[in-house]
């Protein structure tokens, strides 16, 4: 279970292509002889109402990725009475329906894109607008899904939207806004906030996301359905790692198995050349340091490799035990191993703009040899990390020698969570699968909070705000160290909240940020010390939803009530609304911590649409995905929203909710 860092900030969009493409990024332009590779085709909006007109760009690349100049466009429509599109590419509704919008460059390399037309919504009156006072919520009910109407008041009024799929698995599900008599809000919830001065997190790591998400499932499919032979082969308290002693004397060489990946996505096979001599750096009452005899010279000092060793003692194992369980110690030697080698930085591309900080492997607490061994074990607890790299022989990743040190300490808090998750459910609880990877990734990053609560002194549930974090260096330099990466991963789903999800069959950036989120949440609502949940949560033979609904089940009535009120936290958090206290994220000032995290410190990074009268606005939600709108009503007047899956009913798993905010 890998942990995945952020390194810079990139600008990503949607496209669409004829062939598989990479994004282009800023490309240079070539001359009109240079051959049409692909052709990237962009419309705003992908359904808008009768009369609303949008404009659509289609840009040819070569090759190699430059854009071509001066090339011909020619656009059309499958069904122009029901969506026309000029010469230029604008496109605008005629009737409702569905049309296909087309472009190709030169007569040829064509792309397209479909879009719906919707009619405008039927008007609604004051005398049958629904009344709200500012900060109240409402659910909309089975009318209004059809249309809702909405008062303005005396002096106008604001509102938001907050639309969420309470599916699981999958299944991704449209909702689109078709709005009427409203007006545009372009007045953020909160003021202006004045300059950041903390590094942005966010990256686009599509690629290395999916290849994790890949070993995660391979690592399930072969050791998961395993759990009970795992107990059988290592539950005895005889075996030690590769032969080493529970005390060993530092020097002492071993030979450990340093590829996580294994041959053919199977961590239990390995090859010869995967094993690798590893020498005993340090030893401390929690831990045993080993450090790769392959590294590159040039590495961490025994001295620097002992100082990790002692604060994994003295910090690090108190709060993941305090807030877990103890680890179960089937090697019998009261220690966990700390493996320094080159096969995590290995992990790492020279090129890529994220670096892997290390990862758990849970075929280190099966048996190498007897009845269907997992030859590949080290037989272990134990979790990997990377060397320092001074020469760049693997790549850029590692080449700070302050910066590695503190990235293991963080590291190790995440995986040793892991570590006790597996091992308990193997031995103590007997549960039948291990945890779902959304929700073990969730506790890990939990355990990462819960060290920088116990390095900077503060505590959950204050509202820790921007200003609190920045107050001097050494605030600055903790969050950064422990609490930094969860923001950047929220702010990864705050991006793109419909196409993400808190329980995702995934480990990405923005599922394991919604879930951090949505578990932090869960605990600032719960009235029971936060240890009481999260060791439940680890020790339990539940898996996923199942699991925090058993545990949270005096609290929420649901994990899918408590996503929904999660995400009307997001909307205003620290803002000026008075909602219910029920819906505040108690612990983390969002409102002034997300705009600096994002960059944009006179903007929440949540996204949310706009909608502006006779306007539509579809968003196609994923499995636990969410959806934000915001609209005004002018004094005395009424609004309308009719919300549908496009060109059907809205889709039943689909809850809407209703805040006035003004």
């Amino acid at each position: 279970m890998r942990r995945l860092f952020l390194a810079l900030a990139v600008l990503f969009a949607v496209w669409v292509s004829a062939c598989q493409p990479s994004s282009p990024g800023t490309a240079p332009t070539t001359p009109n002889s240079a051959g049409v590779a692909r052709l990237i085709l962009t419309i705003p909006a992908n359904s808008f109402v009768i009369g609303e007109s949008v404009k659509g760009a289609a840009t040819p690349y070569d090759a190699a990725g430059n854009v071509l100049t001066n090339r011909t466009i020619t656009w059309t429509s499958s069904a122009p009475t029901i969506a026309s599109v000029t010469t230029s590419g604008t496109v605008t509704g005629v009737a409702a329906g569905i049309s296909t919008i087309s472009a190709s460059v030169d007569g040829a390399v064509p792309a397209s894109i479909a879009v719906t037309v919707l009619a405008a919504p039927s008007p609604c009156t004051t005398a049958t607008a629904l009344t709200m006072n500012v900060g109240e919520i409402r659910t909309v009910t089975g009318t209004q899904r059809n249309s809702l109407c909405v008062a303005g008041g005396t002096v106008g009024a604001d509102y938001a939207i907050s639309a969420i799929n309470l599916d699981t698995g999958s299944t991704t599900r449209p909702i689109t806004m078709l709005a009427g008599g409203t007006q545009a809000v372009g007045v953020p919830l909160a003021p202006s906030l004045s300059n950041m001065i903390m590094p942005t997190s966010a990256v686009d790591l599509t690629e290395p996301e999916r290849v994790h998400l890949q070993r995660q499932r391979n690592m399930r499919r072969t050791l998961g359905a395993r759990m009970s032979e795992g107990r059988a082969a290592r539950g005895l308290g005889s075996s030690n790692i590769k032969g080493l002693s529970a005390t060993p004397t530092v020097g002492t060489i071993v030979r450990l198995n340093s590829n996580g990946e294994g041959v053919g996505g199977n961590p239990c096979i390995a090859n010869a050349s995967d094993y690798h001599g590893a020498r005993v750096a340090a030893v401390t009452s929690r831990a045993i340091v080993l450090v790769d005899t392959t590294a590159p010279t040039g590495g961490l000092t025994d001295a620097e490799l002992l100082s990790i060793g002692t604060t994994f003692d003295t910090l690090v194992y108190d709060v993941d035990v305090n807030a877990f369980g103890v680890p179960y110690d089937a090697d019998g030697n009261g220690r966990v191993v700390l493996f320094f080698t080159p096969g995590v930085n290995a992990l790492t591309p020279a090129t890529a703009t994220y670096l892997i900080g290390g990862f758990f492997d849970s075929r280190d607490l099966y048996s190498s040899s007897g009845t269907n061994p997992c030859a590949g074990s080290n037989e272990g607890e134990m979790f990997y990390l990377p060397v320092l790299d001074p020469t760049k022989k693997y790549n850029s990743a590692y080449t700070n020698r302050t910066a590695l040190i503190n990235t293991a300490v963080n590291t190790v808090a995440h995986e040793f969570q892991h570590l006790i998750n597996w091992s308990r459910r193997l031995n103590v609880t007997f549960a039948s699968y291990p945890e779902t990877v959304f929700l073990d990734e969730g506790l890990s990053h939990l355990a990462e909070e819960l060290l920088y609560y116990r390095a900077s002194g503060s505590t959950a549930g204050t509202d820790i705000t921007y200003a609190k974090i920045a107050a001097t260096s050494t605030t600055q330099n903790t969050f950064l160290n422990y609490q930094d990466q969860n923001m950047a991963r929220l702010l990864r789903f705050m991006a793109n909240p419909n196409g993400n999800s808190p329980w995702a069959d995934n480990d990405s950036l923005a599922t394991r940020g919604a879930t951090w989120g949505l578990l932090r949440y869960m605990m600032d609502q719960s009235p029971l010390q936060s240890p009481v949940y999260t060791q439940a949560l680890v020790n339990s033979n539940r898996q996923g939803l199942d699991n925090l609904n058993y545990v949270f089940g005096n609290v929420f009535t649901s994990p899918f009530q408590a996503a929904q009120a999660f995400a009307i936290s997001l909307l205003t958090d620290g803002s000026s609304v008075p909602v219910s206290t029920a819906y505040a994220f108690r612990s983390w000032d969002l409102r002034t911590i997300m705009p600096r995290e994002a960059n944009t410190p006179t903007m929440y990074p949540l996204n949310v649409y706009s909608l502006a009268p006779s306007t539509a606005r579809t968003a196609t939600m994923a499995a636990g995905g969410m959806a934000f709108a915001r609209f005004s009503v002018g004094a005395g007047g009424a609004g309308s929203i009719a919300f549908s899956s496009l060109t059907e009913a809205l889709h039943t798993p689909i809850v809407v909710q209703l805040v006035r905010t003004r």
